[in-house]
């Protein structure tokens, strides 16, 4: 074997562990922050640091329950979604999917909504609004 190659093959082995650590540290980093959030105590409000980190790689739905006629008003998922404030009014958050506007939801009402489910390790989170 030339010098050539076993240089070749140490830089090889170096990228994989360098790249294994890294993805390590990630996976912890994202267990911490799965288990962050609390199904039934965590609203909206409270997780937009999580879908905040993770923008982009969260599906959401946000579903309205009428608790006194026992109907679902309405469910919305939205992929990829990234939450911002809106640039007119502060009291508003935007929610978007690919630069698309999805939804447009109050500051206030984001406290109403609590998380329901976690799916696919963090990846879909749905939150209830109950009426």
């Amino acid at each position: 074997m030339s010098l050539d190659n076993q240089n070749n093959e140490s830089a090889e082995m170096n990228i994989d562990e360098f790249t294994a650590k890294k993805l390590e540290k990630h996976l912890l980093e994202r267990t911490e922050d799965i288990n962050s959030l609390k199904v039934n105590e965590t609203t909206l409000q409270g997780a937009l640091d999580y879908l905040q980190k993770y923008r982009g790689a969260v599906n959401l739905s946000l579903n309205t329950y009428d608790s006194k006629r026992k109907i679902w008003i309405s469910s919305q998922t939205i992929m990829f979604a990234h939450i911002n404030e809106d640039n007119v009014d502060d009291r508003w958050y935007i929610i978007e999917r690919s630069g698309e506007m999805q939804l447009r939801i109050s500051k206030e009402s984001s406290n109403y909504y609590i998380l329901d489910r976690i799916e696919n390790d963090g990846i879909h989170l749905v939150f209830s609004y109950r009426i």
